[in-house]
């Protein structure tokens, strides 16, 4: 059984905002503290010199990217939950008690273990995950790309998909049920300030994460995915940058991107 202790990473040792704290309260409420432990991973609990990736991105103040190594090392470690600190839970976890492992998707094509996963000590594949990093340098490697491919690799039988599924035991929260568990503020602090507004500002929109659901369904993007040309691109384009960033914000680039073009004709 998955041991209750939660997880999070807090490096850098900067102030928690009123967002965060108000997410590390709903583990509280959720997960009463008695039979409960949340644990806080940082410079003083785990090795910033563990691998190369987490020592130049720590350098480099690049508190999330250390954070994709950490929460894995954690749950290698000790076993347990781990959550970003931008993640509002809003039931219980005793769903995944029985399960051996389990990740969260919110999106078919791939695994964000930011958002919320878990596993008993030990666990192979969670091991697997971590051991990738250890001979990669720090270039911004993006932990979804890079875990989804692992996973896909070590379990053959993975595929994406919007629903929720088990797999030797490891439970994939799917798209469609990740959001009665979680709720994601998208603080994202690995973006410049006013884009990380503008992604907050659109999660709230519950229409919006319907429509995501539909057009990021799994047989289309396959379909896509088998096929290349500007159809699949501007379809692509549309399901993921557009939806996630909107009008006003792709009106804005272009706009830049028009008046730099003019500024240099003249």
């Amino acid at each position: 059984m998955i041991p209750k202790v939660i997880y999070y990473c807090w490096f850098g040792n900067n102030q928690k905002s009123k967002e965060i704290e108000m997410c590390m309260e709903s583990w509280r409420k959720v997960c009463p503290e008695q039979g409960w432990k949340i644990v806080e991973i940082n410079e003083t609990n785990f090795d910033i010199n563990f691998c190369n990736f987490t020592r130049e991105a720590y350098a480099q103040k690049k508190w999330a990217f250390v954070s994709d190594v950490a929460r894995l090392w954690a749950i290698y470690t000790y076993g347990g939950y781990y959550f970003d600190t931008d993640v509002e839970l809003l039931e219980p976890l005793d769903r995944f008690l029985p399960y051996d492992c389990w990740f969260a998707s919110n999106d078919v094509n791939f695994i964000a273990t930011g958002l919320g996963f878990g596993a008993v000590a030990g666990h192979w594949l969670v091991g697997q995950l971590l051991e990738d990093y250890r001979d990669i340098p720090f270039e911004g490697n993006v932990c979804v790309q890079l875990n989804t491919a692992t996973i896909r690799k070590c379990l053959p039988d993975f595929q994406p998909t919007a629903d929720t599924v088990v797999i030797e035991n490891v439970l994939f929260l799917g798209m469609k049920d990740t959001g009665k568990v979680i709720h994601h503020l998208y603080l994202a602090s690995w973006v410049e300030d006013n884009l990380r507004s503008h992604m907050k500002k659109r999660t709230k929109k519950k229409w919006l994460w319907a429509l995501k659901c539909k057009v990021r369904s799994p047989k289309i993007i396959n379909y896509l995915s088998k096929r290349k040309g500007k159809g699949s691109q501007i379809y692509t384009f549309f399901a993921y940058d557009f939806l996630d960033l909107g009008l006003v914000y792709w009106g804005k680039k272009a706009g830049k991107k028009l008046k730099a073009a003019l500024h240099l004709g003249h």
